[in-house]
């Protein structure tokens, strides 16, 4: 039997060849630039470890230390922002953690470095960890939006190698961190000594003074010229230049002057203490003779030119070397930092003109973590998001309603419309089990009965008999504004004219002159924008009846927000591509920063995230508003719960029914006897203001302001030791709970396991709550307990980690910060 072949079989053989090459495309381009990218983020790490050190070594405060390290990452194309909860990263942003690190490489606090207040005392190392993402081209279509990048580095002091040169200068001539002034008054002024002398490279003045190449000279042939080794040919003209040649040749060898020297003095119990490195207290070779040599002549030269640190020994009066045929031994007390300014190699009296920059007796060298124990100390800070009911008054209020008319808010709430409507009925979103399909002319395919519609729904609560509207009382003042994408439509203005807001509600984002139809998008950013501007510009009222008025804001949408800033909508193509345009517009998760989403193309927060933003400037400039949210139908709440200004000041309408009562609850919350309100902020401190004061059982120990609970990787109880101060008070089913403390160093509330009773290398879990008491006058008073972990924005039952002895430096870690809230439900006002 003949076959044959049918027309268009090789279509999906070629269509999976052409994603097998876009993949291939993608593993050379996206894979290569991500390569290319960790390899930067590893170099910049690196520096920006020794560039910190070297500021704790020069003695930097923590703050500056802390920009120090942030300009360093820059100046290597890492523009990143340190770990913050209050802190939010820009597309394309690394985050830096940083820390200060004790002799043996476990933390010393759990602040990033800048943010410490001070820096601790005993520090040896810092550790400086860049993370990120970088976005794909290819890679994308394989559900690859972003490939991490990440680098670890430890920087701890170390003697100094490089830049080490050999020139003698008498300890004797610093004082106070100066040079001090020559004992002939006649040479205390320029060319000889300038006490305050201007560096264009330095904040302060420096000092400035002549060094005489024959002032150490006390025993014969005795020069300010040093050598470093014990040949005696290491110190000849040529050996000479190659010594003073940048960066120097310190490194190559280095040979003490032994026995000790001295017999007018007594020998530390070793000598030398460190063999073959130069430390204070070892005796160095002086060299005999004046090299005027061309080599040591352009070396110094070049010192100069390009203004080099010079790093030099600070040395007491010679002895005689014991070694044949060498005249002089100097004991160093120290090294010092020094800018050569001029030179005179000839004459009768040579000369160095140095400048004093300060002490130089360590500098930064990477170090690199060893497995020290398999078992590791674990802390981590702990924040959390302060709440309470604020107690009224019988104010007049200022209401800003904030109505969603865009197209979905012409379906049903079932999220059903008709084609074109009046043809098929169609699934325009989710609904229970009910997948969403396809509206192609979005509002345009409204539902064909119009009491039915949202849009009706919400207007009649608003304005119709009984309605929000005829419930203000005398006093009482409202504006309204509607927003699309097709425009954000502000009302006349402040107004207690019921029967003008009626007619405003009415007309608000009618569509071809009917009241009941919407179109366009969802630009719930720009809405809460307009909102911050109107507040700035046009505020309500001052007083009535000699009250101040209580704003209050009502959020009403139907849809996930799902246009940028700019105007522009958010197809989300970057990060949904599997999902049409119209599912994607729609769809929560296409419209959010979730952790790992590349940055969107214009740069900017995607429309979610940006509403969030854009509610707390709203939030924080007016701390004394209220922000009520109405999610109506079925829309994804992600977000809307950060908006308002409590998580119960969310209202969920999936109904039509209950619009009209939610709208009655706000209203009664409003006048009620407290209103919902939060502090804007993540905190981790607690003064004894606001220390809680619980009944038993919830009564804690003074010290203690909660516990850590952890979980093994099955989420199984650990039994930890006891680590808090006197007597274990846990009962004997929490012995997996740790302390909530404040650290004796920053005050800031954080937990900890100590070393010696480490945990394991692996998976982990924990959750948590701390007490805090929202004290009067700002707050109700009223002590509360915030035991709901978020991570990622939301809530959730467990945080996990991971130990990982192989990237610590010694045997402790601290953990990203356990952020708290109170749980889901708990209700701040009765």
């Amino acid at each position: 039997m003949r076959r044959t072949k049918k027309p268009g079989q090789s279509i999906p053989l070629i269509a999976l060849l052409i994603v097998v090459l876009i993949g291939a495309a993608g593993l050379a381009v996206d894979v290569g630039n991500d390569y290319a990218q960790q390899r930067n983020t590893v170099r910049a790490t690196n520096a920006a470890a020794l560039a910190g050190m070297n500021a704790v070594i020069r003695g930097y405060d923590d703050q500056s230390i802390g920009k120090v390290i942030q300009q360093s990452l820059k100046s290597n194309n890492v523009d990143g922002i340190y770990s913050d909860p209050n802190a939010q990263a820009l597309p394309n942003q690394r985050t830096i953690r940083a820390l200060y690190l004790d002799s043996k490489g476990n933390p010393l606090a759990r602040c990033n470095i800048g943010t410490c207040g001070n820096v601790p005392t005993g520090v040896t190392y810092i550790q400086i960890e860049v993370n990120g993402t970088v976005d794909t081209y290819f890679a994308r279509v394989l559900q690859r939006p972003t490939l991490p990048v990440g680098a670890q580095a430890f920087a701890g002091r170390c003697a100094p190698i490089d830049g080490v040169y050999p020139i003698a200068v008498q300890d004797s001539t610093i004082a106070n961190g100066k040079f001090a002034p020559p004992a002939d008054t006649t040479k205390r002024v320029e060319p000889y000594y300038n006490a305050n002398y201007r560096d264009p490279n330095w904040p302060v003045p420096l000092s400035k003074r002549r060094i005489y190449i024959d002032d150490n000279a006390a025993t014969p042939g005795n020069f300010s010229f040093l050598r470093w080794r014990s040949a005696q040919n290491a110190g000849n003209a040529p050996e000479l230049a190659a010594m003073l040649k940048a960066p120097g040749n310190l490194s190559a060898g280095f040979n003490e002057v032994t026995p000790w020297p001295d017999p007018g003095s007594q020998p530390p119990s070793s000598y030398p203490l460190k063999p073959g490195e130069l430390n204070a207290d070892d005796w160095v070779h002086g060299n005999s003779g004046r090299s005027n040599s061309a080599d040591v002549r352009a070396a110094l030269d070049e010192h100069i030119a390009l203004h080099d640190v010079m790093i030099l020994p600070l040395v007491k009066p010679a002895v005689e070397d014991p070694d044949p045929g060498i005249n002089s031994a100097f004991r160093v007390t120290g090294l010092g930092a020094f800018y050569l300014v001029g030179y005179d190699l000839t004459g009768s009296n040579p000369y160095f003109d140095f400048v004093y920059i300060g002490e130089a007796n360590s500098s930064a060298c990477l170090s690199t973590p060893s497995v020290a124990s398999n078992k590791l100390g674990v802390s981590g800070p702990v924040f959390f998001w302060p709440r309470w009911g604020a107690p009224q008054t019988q104010q007049p209020i200022a209401f800003q309603v904030i109505m969603d008319v865009s197209g979905s808010m012409s379906w049903n709430f079932q999220g059903q419309g008709n084609m074109n409507g009046t043809g098929a009925t169609l699934q325009c979103e989710p609904y229970g089990n009910v997948p969403a399909v396809d509206c192609p002319h979005g509002g345009g395919d409204y539902w064909k009965t119009q009491s039915e519609r949202r849009i009706y729904v919400l207007k009649e609560a608003l304005r119709g008999a009984g309605g929000f509207i005829e419930k203000m009382r005398d006093g009482d003042v409202m504006r309204v504004l509607a927003f699309s994408d097709g425009s954000i439509s502000a009302g006349p203005g402040w107004t207690g004219d019921k029967a003008a807001l009626k007619d405003t509600v009415l007309n608000a984002g009618k569509y071809n002159n009917n009241p009941y139809l919407t179109s366009g998008g969802t630009p719930g950013p720009q809405a809460l924008q307009k909102a911050v501007q109107q507040f700035a510009s046009t505020p309500p009222p001052a007083q009535y009846n000699g009250q101040a008025y209580r704003k209050v804001v009502i959020y009403l949408t139907d849809g996930v927000a799902n246009v940028f800033l700019n105007g522009v909508t958010n197809d989300a193509r970057d990060v949904c591509s599997d999902l049409t345009v119209t599912v994607a517009r729609n769809t929560a998760l296409c419209q959010y920063d979730v952790d790992g989403y590349p940055a969107t193309a214009s740069k900017q927060r995607r429309p979610i995230s940006e509403m969030i933003n854009q509610a707390s400037i709203l939030k924080t400039t007016y701390s004394d508003l209220q922000l009520f949210v109405v999610a109506l139908a079925n829309v994804n709440p992600l977000g809307l719960d950060f908006v308002a200004s409590s998580p119960n000041m969310l209202y969920l309408a999936k109904t039509s029914t209950v619009v009209d009562d939610i709208l009655t609850l706000i209203f009664g919350k409003a006048l009620g006897p407290c209103s919902e309100k939060d502090d804007g902020k993540w905190l981790n401190y607690i003064d004894p203001a606001h220390t809680a004061a619980l009944n038993p059982p919830n009564n804690l120990p003074t010290g203690i302001y909660g516990y850590v609970y952890l979980f093994d990787s099955n989420k199984t109880p650990l039994n930890v030791p006891w680590s808090g101060a006197g007597a274990d008070p846990r009962p004997a089913a929490q012995k997996n709970a740790v302390p909530v403390t404040q650290d004796g160093f920053d005050g800031k509330l954080g937990f900890e396991i100590p070393v010696a009773d480490g945990l394991n290398a692996g998976l982990y879990y924990m959750q948590g709550y701390v007490q805090y008491k929202a004290a009067l006058p700002d707050g109700d008073g009223a002590s509360r307990i915030y035991s709901g972990p978020i991570v990622n924005g939301s809530a959730a039952d467990y945080v996990p980690f991971r130990l990982t002895p192989e990237q610590v430096l010694g045997s402790a870690v601290v953990l990203d910060p356990l952020r708290l809230d109170l749980p889901n439900g708990f209700k701040l006002c009765p």
